[in-house]
């Protein structure tokens, strides 16, 4: 939940402005802030280029225990997303009156719509950054933090609107500048918490120090890898733009008036999707970085499903009272009776798009760049808006609508045929999730409550197991005992005594073909190397690390996503 909320930033903005502005100025105010939507789409995909990639690679670097390498990372990334944000004001007040072209040819629009677009602009540098921080709060396994920013954030904005449109007469440029109120004291709140806090394990490094083909090199990778989400989001911002086109030319203001219902009906839908494939990455990364692809494929599975039923029970609810969601627009009821099929058209879109971008965000995850491309390109632009410019003629604003099923359909044949050109480490073609089904590296996989009896019965499984899989009865017996201790020493640890402790276990070959047992915990911080004489007499260091750390070759830790992780070379 503290991911899907602290997702909700931008696109609630939107939603919150869209509903403001239709009840305090009207439809057609509404309509010029919905158009404006598309450059805010904009600077969120870039956004994403920079922190949704390095998200991605950082993860991995942490499943593989290279933290310098994800410091550096996050630093440079977060560079160059405020170096962005700040040539993208420039350029947009520089070539403004080209910018508002391309949102509107109409001389009757400009006036509501200048005042909302300039201040947009001005703004893309508090926008983007928030949303790269919240990126990384979750990264850093701080989602709560993120959280506390996205309300603090629309709370503002919800407020200041009224203010700044109702009883200060400010119109649309109002509504923008609330919202820009908002992202500040977010970042504000994110800044002061987040530098002072004692679970950061993210800092920021000095990358001038390092080699500029290195710095470089680096910001390739995130950029490469956020790509095809971000190309995705900006190709959506041109694709609202033409949209909107499109049904002015079919519908006319009415038509405008739909889409800017639409689109807010897209943006809540989005808030919970982006919530859980934003969760999805870090721990996805961090699974596939270890190769853990059992892990792997359950955890993308189990998004898949949630996002794609969560989306079926909104467009249901649109469906049903599609008159209800006008109304709560300030649409009249002339416009909602003559359009009520086209929302209910894009309605049933919405399960597909669920499902689209939850294998966007998964592939991204894995590094599968090249289909997670491919169905940003078909979802995004390439078969929405032709199918919509051809539809319009013979259905209308119908046809337009009818044409995001068409993308979706489109969008879930890819998902389909992508297994095709894809090959696992076994040489075999996987299903839609591209990794292996089975783990060749991985000696014994569990899960559990620690407790224990569950410390027992894990170490006499895994010795039988690992006997059973060929291994010499002197290291199965060995493997058996740590995982017994670490497990003990787990549900023993004091400050754990208040929950009950879930934890991970995993036996693999490394590349050196070493036994190293992994577990994983969201138990209390505590790193088995180091301790102190105040610790033992304390209690905080039990019996069975000791144990442990006598059996081991080599221990390795470390805290991610509010869980310790811990490497035992045997």
């Amino acid at each position: 939940m503290p991911m899907v909320l602290s997702a909700m930033t931008a696109e609630l903005a939107l939603v919150v402005d869209s509903i403001l502005v239709s009840h305090i100025l009207g439809p057609a105010e509404m309509a010029c802030v919905n158009m404006v939507g598309s450059i805010d789409q904009l600077f969120y995909g870039l956004a994403v280029l920079f922190a949704l990639g390095a998200e991605g690679m950082i993860s991995i670097a942490i499943g593989a225990r290279e933290r310098d390498k994800a410091n550096s990372l996050y630093t440079s990334s977060m560079f160059m997303l405020v170096v962005t944000a700040a040539l993208l004001t420039i350029f947009g007040l520089v070539f403004f009156k080209g910018v508002m072209g391309l949102l509107t040819q109409d001389p009757a629009v400009e006036p509501m719509l200048a005042p909302y677009l300039k201040v947009t602009i001005l703004g893309a540098v508090p926008c983007m950054l928030i949303m790269g921080m919240e990126i990384m709060l979750q990264t850093d396994g701080m989602p709560e933090l993120a959280t506390k920013a996205a309300i603090v954030t629309q709370v503002v904005n919800l407020c200041l609107d009224v203010v700044f449109m109702k009883f200060c007469g400010m119109g649309t440029g109002g509504a923008a500048l609330a919202t820009q109120c908002g992202y500040c004291c977010g970042l504000l709140l994110i800044w002061y918490v987040y530098g002072r806090s004692d679970r950061r394990t993210l800092s920021f490094v000095n990358i001038f120090k390092e080699k500029v083909s290195e710095v470089l090199k680096e910001c390739w990778g995130a950029i490469k890898t956020g790509l095809p989400t971000a190309v995705g989001l900006c190709l959506i911002s041109i694709k609202i733009m033409i949209i909107y086109r499109i049904v002015q030319a079919a519908g006319g203001v009415a038509g405008a008036e739909v889409y800017s219902v639409a689109q807010p009906c897209h943006s809540m839908t989005s808030i919970i999707i982006s919530g859980m494939t934003d969760a999805m990455i870090p721990l996805v990364g961090c699974l596939y970085g270890e190769k853990d692809y059992k892990g792997t494929r359950m955890l993308g599975r189990f998004v898949l499903i949630n996002t794609t039923i969560i989306a079926g029970i909104i467009a249901l609810l649109i469906i049903i009272f599609p008159k209800t969601v006008f109304g709560m627009f300030n649409v009249g009821p002339e416009v909602a009776s003559e359009y009520a099929n086209s929302l209910r058209f894009f309605a049933i879109s919405l399960i597909g798009n669920a499902f689209t971008f939850a294998m966007i965000y998964y592939y991204t995850a894995i590094q599968k760049l090249t289909p997670a491309m491919i169905l940003n390109l078909v979802e995004g632009f390439f078969a929405v808006v032709p199918v919509a410019y051809l539809l319009a003629k013979p259905w209308g604003v119908d046809g337009v609508f009818a044409a995001f099923i068409v993308a979706e359909i489109a969008s879930v044949i890819v998902v389909l045929l992508a297994p095709l050109f894809v090959r696992t480490e076994e040489g075999k073609h996987p299903d839609m999730f591209l990794v292996d089904k089975t783990e060749p590296h991985t000696l014994y996989n569990a899960s559990m409550i620690a407790t224990p009896e569950n410390a027992s019965r894990i170490s006499r499984d895994a010795v039988h197991v690992l006997k059973e899989r060929g291994m010499d009865e002197e290291t199965s017996n060995l493997t058996g005992l740590v995982l017994e201790e670490m497990a003990l020493n787990i549900c023993n640890y004091p400050v754990n005594a208040k929950r009950p402790i879930g934890v991970d276990a995993r036996v693999y070959t490394s590349t050196d073909n070493e036994t190293v047992v992994a577990f994983r915990d969201n138990g209390a911080a505590f790193n088995p190397l180091v301790y102190t004489n105040e610790d033992q007499e304390k209690g905080l260091l039990t019996d069975s690390i000791m144990v442990m750390k006598s059996l081991a070759k080599k221990v390795e830790y470390d805290r991610h996503l509010s869980m310790n992780q811990t490497y035992i070379t045997l």
